[in-house]
């Protein structure tokens, strides 16, 4: 009876750890960030960004998901590593790529030629794509990001796996990140959820071009007080006019993270967002504020 009992309880174990709901990668608000250096004379640094908006478009029969540049370059001597900051982009936004998934495996359209990235129907021993060279999966557990768990796939490189709707640890194009140093990837973040291979290595933000020449650094006085800014875990929104504001918190790429009417007071929860800068837009019928930028560290 012990014995029985014993793998039944293993059999309950093994349904929890892998019969977890498959994860898709997003279809929209997704963003992986990168840093990349190449030295030549001088150390040229690039702080990019590689975005999803939902736009999508038709190529080889299929329909894919567009992938969009944003970048910043830097350039100093030897040794140049400047700490991440933020920065507006140096030039407008550009078409990089598409993706599109179908049965559990993601493909990279890059021109006319589709390559095929994540295999997501892995079990331990077999082969997936990896940066270089396929590699074998050794093992299979959870990830926690945000409130859901998804399945992560590790591989015989133990700096190397992947994770169901997220890309894998050397980010959402494998190929990017030889394992020669060169390119870094810093982190995922999809709407208020994010997530970074190395805990130690800050995200980067690269702003819309000339996007932030149009707003305001300062908080609006004489009838919208926001506190604290920069705001750790709460935000905090008081109105002192006579009549209901509508209030809209966008991200860098213009998504909406927060909307609501507030009338007197109102606090926001931004622990679980990813540090950087929004966009607080508010107004009502009578009168409209100018935009103000909202820091969460």
């Amino acid at each position: 009876m012990v014995k029985y009992l014993f793998i039944l309880i293993m059999v309950l174990v093994g349904s929890t750890s892998f019969g977890q709901a498959y994860q898709p990668m997003p279809t929209d608000s997704a963003t992986w960030r990168y840093r990349t250096l190449i030295v030549d004379d001088n150390v040229n640094v690039s702080d990019f960004i590689l975005y999803q908006n939902g736009q999508d478009t038709a190529a080889l029969g299929n329909t894919y998901l567009k992938l969009f540049y944003r970048g910043f370059n830097q350039t100093g001597p030897i040794g140049f590593n400047p700490p991440i900051v933020s920065v507006n982009a140096g030039a407008p936004d550009t078409y990089y790529g598409a993706i599109r998934e179908s049965g559990k495996k993601v493909y990279f359209l890059l021109g006319s030629s589709e390559q095929l990235i994540f295999d997501f129907n892995a079990v331990a021993g077999s082969y997936i794509p990896g940066s270089v060279s396929t590699m074998r999966v050794v093992s299979i557990d959870s990830i926690l990001i945000g409130s859901i768990y998804h399945k992560r796939y590790k591989t015989t490189d133990s700096t190397y796996y992947v994770i169901e709707g997220v890309g894998s640890s050397r980010g959402l194009i494998p190929a990017l990140s030889d394992g020669s140093g060169m390119v870094v990837f810093h982190c995922f973040n999809h709407v208020t959820d994010t997530w970074t291979p190395n805990a130690s290595t800050g995200c980067t933000s690269v702003y819309p071009y000339a996007f932030g020449n149009s707003v305001k650094d300062i908080d609006i006085s004489g009838g919208l007080k926001i506190y604290p800014n920069p705001a750790t875990d709460v935000l905090h929104i008081v109105n002192a006019l006579q009549s209901p504001l509508e209030v809209v918190i966008l991200n860098t790429l213009g998504q909406t993270i927060w909307k609501g009417e507030i009338n007197r007071y109102k606090d926001v929860q931004v622990d679980r967002w990813p540090r950087g800068i929004y966009y607080l837009r508010s107004g009502n019928a009578d009168f409209t504020f100018p935009a103000v930028k909202v820091s969460v560290k």
